[in-house]
Parts: C-alpha cells; structure tokens; sequence
C-alpha cells in the first residue's frame, strides 16, 4: 500500500500518457477523392509538386512549340515556373551549407566516423 498517495495524487495531463498515434500532417483538407488512394499515389508515384511541375513543363513546351504569343495565362504560369526554379536553388544552396556544417561538427567531434562516412559516400 502506497502510503504516500493521497499526497502525491497522480494527475492525467494532455499528452502526458503514452500515445500511440500516425501523426502525418496533411497540407490541403479536405481531399477530394479516397485519401487511402491519394496518399498512396503521392508516396508512391509522385508527390503533388511533381506532379504539377510535369503539366507546366507539358503546357509550357505546348506553348513554345504553336509559336505563338503567351497569354496572360502562360505568361504567368512561365513566371510561376521561374520563380519555383530560383527557389529550389536557393534550397538547394541552403541545404549544402547545412551538410557543410554538419560535415565540420561531425569532423571535429568524431573524426573516425567523418572518415567512414566520406569513405561510405566514395564508394557508395
């Protein structure tokens, strides 16, 4: 018997007990459509983004290819594409600084496994 219980009352806060829960955020609800046969269409053939990126490639060559004037509407899916191109070589920059700097920690911390890993990285 727990003589210390009416002292120390054991109180169920949000969150704290064990949760056992799929936890995927969702960035456009609602779905239109079965969510079991969209979500396995975007894990497993292509994501959103690609998906997109392959009908402004199709429209944008369509485009190019009947020689005439843009529109105001493939004038402004051209700009959409521009933009969407600079930011994904900014990301990409971004995310090689952040290699770098892991590679550095990694280095100075642990060089052994620094070494395994670029080894890894040659050969791999």
């Amino acid at each position: 018997m727990n003589t210390y219980a009416m002292w120390s009352p054991n109180f169920h806060f949000p969150l704290s007990g064990d949760v056992e829960q799929e936890i995927e955020p969702r960035f456009t609800t609602p779905i239109a459509g079965v969510a079991e046969i969209e979500g396995a269409i975007v894990h497993e053939v292509a994501s959103y983004g690609r998906q997109l990126g392959a009908l402004t490639d199709a429209v944008l060559a369509l485009s190019a290819a009947s020689g005439q004037d843009d529109g105001p509407e493939v004038s402004t899916l051209r700009a959409m594409a521009d933009e969407i191109a600079a930011k994904k070589t900014a990301m990409r920059e971004v995310l090689h600084a952040h290699a770098e700097a892991a590679l550095t920690r990694l280095k100075s911390a642990d060089p052994e496994a620094w070494q395994a890993l670029l080894t890894a990285q040659q050969t791999g």
